[in-house]
Parts: C-alpha cells; structure tokens; sequence
C-alpha cells in the first residue's frame, strides 16, 4: 500500500522467561498490546516511584496517556482481570477508558485451572511445570474448537452449553479427581456479564484506526522465545506461540506495520519449571545469581534456576524472530564475579551442533563450550570489562545492543540539570531541538540509543583526574584548618567541623574548576562533537573565551561548596559518634554517617550545583550541546531568577534523584578510607615517635 508507514515496536523475551519490559517502551507509545497468553506471565513494572505487578493487563496502563488491548491470541481469567483492575487502581492508577478486550480472545475458567492442576499430576515425573492457571486447557479447548471465547459471555444460553459440554467432557476424562460445580461457575458468570461489557470489543477497527493515525504501537510478548510451542524445549514450554509469528496470528497488525523487533536479553540465563538447562550452575555461581538477582516468579514466587549466558541460544533466538536490536538487562548482577562465562558452542557426543537442537535428549547433554571473560569489582574496572561483554554479545549474535540495564551517573545527572523545559508543561517542548530526558531511567536509554554506551562515559579523564585532585586537596585543607582552629578556644566541634569543611571546600573548589567545567562540557556533549579531544578543548577555550572561560560558574561553584562542605563534615562529626555505638558490621558506621551527611548537605545545596552546571556551559559553543535551547545567563541571581520563572522550583532539582545515588556511597566509601587512613598515620607516627 502507497505511503504505509510502519509505526508497530514488537518486544519479545529472547531466551527461557517472559521479557522484562522497561519503562521508557511503556513511556513512548499510544497503543499497546498484549498478543499472547496472560495469566501465567507475570512481571513487575515500577514506574513514578510505585512497583505494579502485571499479569493479564497490559503495562502500557502505567501511561495515562496509552490505550491498552488484551488481543485475540490471549486468554483471559475473568476474576483474574477484574482482581488485577482493582489493585492497580488502588494504587492510584485510572485506568477508566483504557482497556480493552478482544471480543475473540478466549476465557479460561476456573474449570481450566482444576484441569492444569490433574494434568500435572498426570505427568508423573514427567511434569511440564506448569503454572496451574489454566492455560495450557484453554489452548488445548481453543485448538479442538470447543472453547469459549469473549463474546460467547454475552449469549447466556450459548455459554452455559458450551461450559457445561466441557464439564462434562472433562468429567468423564478425570471422575471423581475432578471436584467442580458447573453451576457455581455459570452463576458468577451472571454478575460478571454487564461488568464486563465495556470492557470487550472488536479490536480490527481499534488497531485499524491506530495504523491509520500512524500511532506509535507497542506489541508486548508474554513468555520467551525457548517457551515458545514450536521452536521451544517441546514439551517443556507453553501452549502458544510466544515468538514473532505469535504476533501475527495472535493480532490484526500485519507485517507491513511492523518497525522494529526488540529481544529482551537478561546479562544471564534464568528458567522457571522443568526442561533442559544447558548452562544452568548448580552451584555457588548459581546461587549468588539467584540471589543478587533476586529471580523469583511474579505470578507463582517459585525460585529460578540460573546460569551463565548461552548465546547459542540467544543466535537460534534471533534466526527465529529476526531482532532489529537487543535490550540487554541486569547486567549489573554480575558485577562481582572474577571472571563470567559464556556459551558459544554446542557439542553432542563429540560433533558440534550448529543450533538448538529439537531433540531434549540431546540438548540436557550437549557439552557447552564457553569463553571466558574477565569480570570486574569496582566503577574504574566497569567501563572496559562491562564494555567488552557487551560487544562480545552484539559480534556473536550479529545485533546491536540498543539498550543495557546499568549505568555511570555523572553524565545523566548533568543531562538533566542542563534540560529547561518543563516535564509537566507540555507546551515548553515547542521549539526544543535537542533530546527530551524524563528521569534517570528514561536519560539512560536515551543516551545508550542515540550515543551508544560509550556516550555515558563523556567526560570521564577530567572527571577522574577532577576527583583524584579535589580529594588530595580537600582533605589535606581539612585536616590542616581543622588542627589549627583545635588550638583555638571555645569553639564547638560542629562549628569547628563546618569551619573546615568550607575552607577545604572552597580552595579544592578553586584549584580544580577547569577540570569540573570541562567534565561538564564533555558530558553536555550529545551525537555533534564538540570538542576533537581534552586538548583540543583546551586550546578552544582558551582562543575562544580566554582563561576566564575556564571559570564561568566559579560563583555558584564555590556558593555552592562552602555551605556543602560545611554541612557535611558538621553532619559527619555529628553523626559518626552515635552511629559508633552500633557496632555496625566492618566499622560501617563511618560509611552510614558519610551517607547521611552527604544526602543532607546535597539536597540543601543542590539548587546551586544547577546554576553552576548552567553557567558552565555559556559561550560560543552554547548552542551545539545536547540541549540546543539553553539560554544566554548572566549571573547566579540572574540564572536564578531565569529557572525560577520558566521552570519553577522543580527546575532547581532537575536531577536531584541521580545526584543522590551517585553522592551517597561515593560518600559511604571516602570516608570509610578516609577514617582509617588517619588511623594507619597515626599508628605509624606514634612507631616512629616510639
């Protein structure tokens, strides 16, 4: 058709378990879908600051903006839904006008779920590992054309003689083992009826119409691809198709709609139920995944097993769904391990394999060979080991990695704070060139999408020789004003703490503001570079601005840092005395008060850390950074007044939250050094005063 525009995003989980759907995919759609299975494929959804457990609805609810469907491939619990309904809206979520659905999808009864339950004990050792929800049943009656779809709901005669020809098939299948009330059921089916009502509809004219609009569309899978009733462990899996052709079948989309493809890789391997598990660790590896992972069923609580990454089959993955990208997530769990392992190769009884096989027999006792990579411990070691996973990944299965689930947090903070319009005025975004951030989450995504990872480590040789070089200076200013106002009488400790705190702060402040200024311009840099390099920064600056241009901000920086400082070794020596008597595990209560003391001190001062970010980006080059609208300041009052009046107090907070996560244990961890540093001089001194 001329002029058709695909507008259809499909997110479908790559590996064993259901896809963990991010937030900034709910964010960005108008119409989102759920095509396959329902009630079985739990997953959690936090969203403005509150956790939502989604089973049968659709995520996109948390968008008050999003229509949601529950389309013709899925089955649907009715008590389930309204249950679901109910504990969304007490949690504040309106979800009036918003979800629909499909008037040919099929309804699993309670019937279903008694059936699930027999079928399991049925199997003996032979167990699948169901649910229990009454899924596969209701598959199983759809494929032999005597289920109930939606629509048989409203035709009270015609849905009483289909449930109770089930009923009766069922009975004489199972006897007496089956314990159920045909009646019962058919009885409650009356008070849901008129309730469900508004609720169902034909979804070919709704997602007609959202075509036609050129709607941005969501298509939301439900179980993984190795669950999947064709190209799954058979008959390890689930009843229906959980890949891409799922998606075709299971809505009135068409492919010609669809853009992109997305595979949902976790940074390991997780599986929920019986099947062959080549890389599964039963071990302590495997455990300290479980854990840290915290892989617990949303819909059953029952613990995953877990293993190394196998990307055999995440490749077999992607040469069944064709992924236009992945989205790698939870690689921060593995932050930790020595060294991580992964499956490259299958080999059965000597002969390699060139994919999964169909066989379980073969696939529970391929040998997997794995290459080994290098782990790593702490932030520095992070970027290049944590990097060099990644593009291991994109290289063996052949797709780019859009979106990873961890990130550094200087650049998104800085992204945020430099962001004018107003997240809640819709009519501030006109004119506004650059990217749009809502929130710590939403700026790393969009970062990773549009610079790729490494765009979140802009900045980072000032930034580390910005900290090695405030640190040094810092605390060797404090130490040195704090002895002298010691021999001075009749000053309290906290003054004598806040005293020496600003003094340190604001000469640190001084010496090292070139390199803040330039880490603030490199991590203001969006997809246009600006900059050739750290020197050719320096060179621009300097022919462009002169050596003032090194300093623009210095005001607000050190109005900034003298109340900072000061409130933050007052609150520490406050606080670390009574937090001693704790007795915290490792002398943590060092770490606890830095914590405390730094979370205080930044949100008091913050505003300020704002208008100092601000004003370090003025200059020729104002103009070409990420956000290409910042406007021409003059001053701290004057920036003041200027956020203030666009944008509001929120303006002077614009990324407070990130500030903290990355100021609090970067607090936790100097301070704990710091106080046994000090420690180990003294012991030193008084051996050699000895």
């Amino acid at each position: 058709m001329a002029g058709h525009i695909p507008n259809t995003t499909v997110v479908l989980g790559a590996q064993f378990v259901r896809l963990v759907l991010r937030f900034y995919f709910v964010n960005t759609v108008l119409t989102f879908v759920r095509c396959r299975e329902t009630k079985n494929a739990g997953h959690t959804i936090v969203a403005n600051g509150k956790t939502y457990d989604f089973h049968i609805l659709p995520s996109g609810l948390v968008n008050p903006s999003c229509t949601n469907l529950v389309g013709s491939g899925c089955v649907v619990h009715v008590p389930s839904f309204f249950k679901e309904l109910a504990a969304l809206e007490k949690h504040g979520l309106d979800t009036t006008d918003r979800i629909f659905v499909s008037d040919r999808a099929h309804v699993t009864l309670d019937l279903h779920t008694l059936v699930d339950g027999l079928e399991e004990v049925e199997l003996g050792q032979g167990f699948i590992g169901t649910t229990k929800k009454g899924i596969g049943p209701t598959y199983s009656t759809k494929m032999t054309r005597s289920g109930i779809r939606m629509t048989d709901i409203f035709d009270p005669e015609l849905f009483e003689t289909k449930l109770r020809r089930l009923a009766d098939g069922f009975k004489k299948r199972f006897g007496d083992l089956l314990t159920y009330d045909a009646d019962e059921e058919i009885a409650r089916f009356q008070d849901y009826r008129e309730k469900l009502r508004p609720f169902v509809i034909d979804q070919i004219p709704l997602l007609k119409s959202a075509k036609e609009m050129k709607a941005p569309i969501l298509v939301e899978g439900a179980n993984a691809i190795m669950l999947d009733i064709d190209y799954g462990t058979y008959p390890f899996v689930t009843s229906s198709n959980t890949g891409l052709g799922g998606v075709l079948t299971g809505l009135s989309l068409g492919w010609r709609s669809i853009k992109e493809v997305i595979g949902v890789v976790k940074a390991y391997t997780t599986r929920v139920g019986s099947g062959p598990f080549p890389t599964e660790q039963l071990n302590e590896v495997g455990n300290t995944l479980q854990e840290v992972g915290r892989e617990f069923g949303v819909t059953t609580g029952r613990r995953r097993r877990c293993g190394w990454l196998d990307l055999v089959l995440v490749k077999y993955s992607h040469d069944v769904n064709d992924y236009t990208a992945l989205n790698l997530t939870k690689l921060d769990i593995l932050d930790g391990f020595d060294e991580i392992k992964i499956a490259t190769q299958y080999s059965y009884k000597g002969q390699v394999l060139e994919s999964v096989p169909a066989s379980n027999e073969m696939l529970a006792n391929v040998e997997v060979k794995y290459e080994t990579m290098p782990g790593w411990k702490t932030f520095e070691e992070l970027p290049e080991n944590a990097r060099n996973y990644v593009l291991f990944i994109e290289k063996f299965v052949g797709v780019r990695i859009k979106w990873i689930g961890t990130a550094p947090l200087d650049v998104i903070k800085i992204r945020l704070q430099l962001q004018i319009h107003s997240l809640t005025d819709p009519l501030s975004h006109q004119g506004v060139t650059g990217p749009i951030y809502k929130g710590t989450l939403w700026t790393f995504k969009s970062i990773v999408r549009s610079e790729g990872i490494t765009g979140l480590w802009k900045g980072n040789i000032p930034a580390e020789a910005l900290y090695i070089t405030y640190g040094a200076v810092q605390f060797s200013g404090y130490r040195f004003v704090s002895s002298y106002l010691h021999t001075l009488p009749h000053i309290p400790d906290t003054v004598e703490s806040f005293i020496s705190g600003a003094a340190a702060g604001t000469v640190a402040t001084t010496v090292t503001y070139p390199l803040d200024l330039l880490r603030t311009r490199f991590a203001a840099q969006g997809t246009e570079k600006i900059y050739a390099s750290l020197l050719a920064s320096v060179r621009d600056i300097t022919h462009h601005e002169g050596p003032l241009g090194f300093f623009q901000g210095l005001g607000a920086g050190v109005g900034q840092i003298v109340p900072y400082m000061g409130l933050f070794f007052a609150g520490y020596e406050t606080l670390k005395i009574p937090l001693a008597g704790l007795d915290l595990p490792f002398g943590s209560s060092d770490a606890t008060a830095g914590v405390l003391a730094s979370v205080m001190a930044k949100t008091a001062v913050f505003p300020l850390d704002t208008i100092r970010k601000r004003l370090q980006v003025q200059g020729p080059m104002r103009g070409r950074y990420v956000h290409r609208n910042i406007p021409l300041y003059k001053g701290i009052a004057g920036t003041f007044r200027a956020i203030l009046q666009r944008e509001g107090v929120r303006g002077l907070y614009r990324g407070l939250p990130v500030s903290l996560l990355k100021a609090a244990p970067a607090s936790a961890v100097t301070m704990w050094t710091y106080e046994r540093a000090m420690a180990a001089m003294q012991t030193v001194a008084e051996n050699v005063d000895g």
